[in-house]
C-alpha cells in the first residue's frame, strides 16, 4: 500500500492512463481518418478527437511539470537527503532534470546515479512519455495541414434564396409552369423530381418535402437560404367513399359531403388528381387558391397474388387493384441553415394567392403524377397496408408537385428568373 500512497507511483499510474487513453484516440483516428501519402485526411469526428487528445496532453504535462520538483524538493525539506546515496553533483543533476526536464540532464542523472536510480528513472519514464505524446500531437496536426484536408471546410455567408414567379395567373391552362399542352419544362421538371438537378435539390425531411438551391460548389459545412416546404399527407378512404366492383368496367365510387361528394369510375379514370382547393366567385370574378391544396386520387394497379391487401385495396371484377386516397399538401417559404448535413427551417410566410394557384395546378398534372405512382406502386405489393402505401405516396406526390412547380416557376439567385404567362 505505500507505493499507492508514493507520490511518484501515482504520477506513474497518471501518465500510462493517458498515454492508454491517447492510444485509443490513435485508433480512432485511424478509423475515421485516411492517409494520403504522409498527409491525413479527417472529418469532424477526427478533429474533436485530436483536439481531446491536446487537451489530455497539455494537462498531463502541466502536472508532470511541476510534480517532480515538487517530489524532490519535499523529500529534501523533509531531511530525506540521507537515503539518497550519491553525491552532491548527482543529486544536483537529479534536480535539475525534473525541472528543467532535458534530455541531456535527464541522462546524465540515470547514467551517473546508484543509490537514486530508482528514483531518476522514473522521472527519465514521465519525460520521454511527455516528448513521445508531444511529438505524436504535434505530427498529428501538421500531417493534418495541407492540400488534403477536406472538413470542415467553409461556411457560405449569403443566403442562397429561391426566386418565385410573382405573375402567374389564375387560368388552369395557361399558368406557371404550365400551358395548354402541358409542362412547360417536362425535363427540367424530371431532373427536379429525380433530384438530377444542377440548380435544385428536393430535401425529404421528417417534416416534409424541401425545394431548395442546389448546395455550393466548394466544399461547405454550413450555408443557408430560402425555399418552400410542402407538408403533404395523405389517407385511404375507399371504404368511406363505397369503392366497390360492381361489374366488369364498373368500379365506381360515391363520396360523402365530408370529400365534396366526389363520385366516379376508376376504371374510366386511372390515376386522376381531381384538386377541390380553389373557390370561384363568379360575380367579383375572383379565385381564391386554398392553402392546403386537397385532392382525390384515384390509383390503380395490378395484383400480386402472393401479396395479401387490407380492404382498402378493392379487387376488380378482371383482376385489377383500386384505391381511393384523399391527400393535401400545405405550403410555406422558408428560410434555412444547412450545418454538416443537418436542416434547420423556419417559416417565412406563404405563396401568393396565383403562386399556391399555379402550384394547385401542377399537383394533377398527369405525367408527373403517374410518375410518383409508379414509384410507390412496390410498397403496395410488398406490404399490402394502405396507410403506408399512403403515407409513401404523399412524399412522391408532393416530390412531384414540387418539381413541376419550380421548373418554371422558380429559379435560383444570381439566374435568370422564368417568365410565366
Amino acid at each position: 500500500m505505500k507505493y499507492f500512497s508514493s507520490s511518484i507511483f501515482q504520477g506513474v499510474i497518471l501518465g500510462w492512463i493517458a498515454s492508454i487513453l491517447i492510444l485509443v484516440f490513435a485508433v480512432f483516428v485511424g478509423m475515421w481518418g485516411k492517409m494520403t501519402g504522409v498527409d491525413i485526411v479527417w472529418d469532424l469526428r477526427v478533429g474533436l478527437f485530436l483536439t481531446a487528445v491536446t487537451v489530455t496532453t497539455r494537462v498531463i504535462s502541466f502536472i508532470a511539470c511541476y510534480m517532480m520538483p515538487a517530489i524532490l524538493a519535499g523529500m529534501l525539506v523533509l531531511g530525506k537527503i540521507p537515503a539518497l546515496n550519491g553525491s552532491g553533483t548527482m543529486i544536483s543533476q537529479l534536480i535539475e532534470a525534473s525541472i528543467t526536464r532535458g534530455p541531456l540532464c535527464t541522462l546524465k542523472a540515470c547514467f551517473n546515479s546508484d543509490g537514486t536510480r530508482i528514483l531518476s528513472v522514473v522521472i527519465a519514464s514521465v519525460l520521454v512519455w511527455q516528448y513521445i505524446v508531444s511529438l505524436s500531437d504535434l505530427y498529428l496536426h501538421i500531417t493534418a495541414v495541407g492540400r488534403s484536408q477536406q472538413l470542415p471546410g467553409l461556411m457560405v455567408p449569403s443566403a442562397r434564396s429561391l426566386n418565385i414567379a410573382t405573375n402567374c395567373s389564375l387560368d388552369h391552362l395557361d399558368t406557371c409552369s404550365r400551358f395548354k399542352r402541358g409542362i412547360t419544362n417536362p425535363g427540367k421538371a424530371l431532373k427536379i423530381y429525380q433530384n438530377a438537378s444542377d440548380t435544385f435539390q428536393i430535401w425529404n425531411n421528417n417534416d416534409g418535402v424541401y425545394i431548395l438551391q442546389s448546395p455550393p460548389l466548394n466544399t461547405s459545412y454550413a450555408y443557408s437560404g430560402s425555399g418552400i416546404l410542402l407538408k403533404p399527407s395523405c389517407e385511404p378512404i375507399s371504404s368511406i367513399c363505397n369503392l366497390k366492383a360492381r361489374y366488369g368496367a364498373m368500379t365506381n365510387y360515391s363520396c360523402p359531403e365530408s370529400l365534396w361528394y366526389a363520385s366516379g369510375n376508376t376504371q374510366t379514370v386511372v390515376s386522376d388528381v381531381n384538386v377541390t382547393s380553389e373557390i370561384d366567385d363568379p360575380i367579383a370574378g375572383t379565385i381564391t387558391a386554398l392553402n392546403p391544396i386537397h385532392a382525390i386520387v384515384t390509383i390503380r394497379y395490378g395484383i400480386e397474388d402472393s401479396t395479401e391487401y387490407d380492404p382498402e385495396f378493392v379487387k376488380e371484377v378482371h383482376g385489377f387493384l383500386s384505391i381511393l386516397l384523399h391527400c393535401q399538401i400545405s405550403s410555406s417559404v422558408i428560410e434555412y441553415v444547412i450545418t454538416l448535413g443537418s436542416l434547420k427551417s423556419s417559416p417565412l410566410g406563404n405563396l401568393t394567392n396565383s403562386q399556391q394557384f399555379a402550384l394547385g395546378v401542377l399537383s394533377s398534372e398527369s405525367k408527373l403524377v403517374s410518375r410518383a405512382i409508379d414509384d410507390v406502386e412496390d410498397v403496395a405489393h410488398s406490404t399490402g397496408n394502405s396507410i403506408l402505401f399512403a403515407n409513401s405516396f404523399a412524399q412522391k406526390w408532393a416530390q412531384a408537385t414540387i418539381a413541376g412547380f419550380s421548373s418554371g416557376a422558380v429559379e435560383a439567385n444570381g439566374r435568370r428568373l422564368w417568365l410565366c404567362t
